[in-house]
């Protein structure tokens, strides 16, 4: 392999820079302008990735908008419901000691549900990222 050569002009007077040339073979060549047209084309996929974001984070904040308008519309009807409603008194025989038990339980097995699956796609996505990078070599 040759050694690549590096030539420094000296500095101009005036305005202009140092410019810098190196000599390189033809496979260096290659692979260089092979690395830059993969970084060309993931800077396209980002930008794309970042107007998809875009998109879809004004169509969630559309949605959140809605949805509390909602909420507070249903909350408005709740309180003049519950002006025109009689109060009703539970006996305490009648009340549970924990209510809220068998509601928390499911909660965190979905949640752990869900962390797996995120975990599973990043793990697959990694697998046929590295399968891309083999096939290139």
């Amino acid at each position: 392999m040759k050694k690549k050569l590096v030539k420094i002009k000296k500095q101009e007077e005036g305005a202009k820079a140092n410019p810098l040339h190196v000599r390189m073979d033809y496979k260096e060549a290659l692979e260089s302008k092979k690395d830059i047209l993969l970084s060309e084309a993931n800077l396209v996929r980002i930008s794309n990735v970042m107007k998809n974001y875009h998109k879809l984070r004004t169509m969630e904040l559309k949605k959140k908008v809605s949805l509390h308008l909602l909420v507070r519309h249903l909350s408005t009807t709740i309180i003049q419901m519950e002006k025109v409603f009689p109060e009703v008194k539970i006996p305490r025989f009648m009340k549970a000691e924990h209510p809220h038990q068998d509601s928390e339980s499911v909660f965190h097995f979905e949640k752990h549900v869900a962390d797996e699956k995120s975990t599973n796609d990043l793990d697959a996505q990694l697998r046929e990222i590295q399968e891309r990078l083999n096939s290139l070599k």
